[in-house]
C-alpha cells in the first residue's frame, strides 16, 4: 500500500513528477510468531535485523529513503508472526499514459 504525503514537483513537459510517500507492506513470518496475551505487539527498533521482501517502483528515475539521524521506519511484529513495514520514501518517477489524459482535468 502507498500512500502519497505530498507532490513535490510536477514536469508536464517531461511526464515526470516527484512525491513523497509512505509505502507500507505486510507478510507473515511465523518463525517470528511468539506467544503473549500481555503484548499486542513489538516495535522492533532496527530494520536490518529481520528479512524484508524486495522493494521495487515501476517507472522511477531515482529516489531515496528518509534517513535524517535514524532511518524513518515503523517496524512492528504481532503474536502470530505478521510484520507491519511502513517507510517514507521521496521518489522521481516518469509518468503513465495517465498523466497525460488526466492533465486537462488539473486547469
Amino acid at each position: 500500500m502507498c500512500f502519497i504525503s505530498y507532490l513535490i514537483a510536477v514536469r508536464w513537459e517531461l511526464q515526470e513528477y516527484s512525491c513523497q510517500i509512505t509505502f507500507r507492506e505486510q507478510w507473515k513470518d511465523v518463525r517470528l510468531a511468539y506467544n503473549s496475551s500481555f503484548f499486542q505487539w513489538i516495535n522492533l527498533p532496527d530494520p536490518q535485523q529481520i528479512w524484508r521482501p524486495d522493494l521495487f517502483f515501476a517507472n522511477e528515475k531515482q529516489g531515496h529513503f528518509h534517513n535524517i539521524v535514524m532511518p524513518n521506519v515503523l517496524l512492528r511484529l504481532y503474536p502470530d508472526g505478521r510484520i507491519l513495514y511502513s517507510v517514507r520514501y521521496n521518489s522521481q518517477r516518469i509518468a503513465s499514459a495517465a498523466m497525460t489524459l488526466s492533465r486537462r482535468f488539473l486547469r
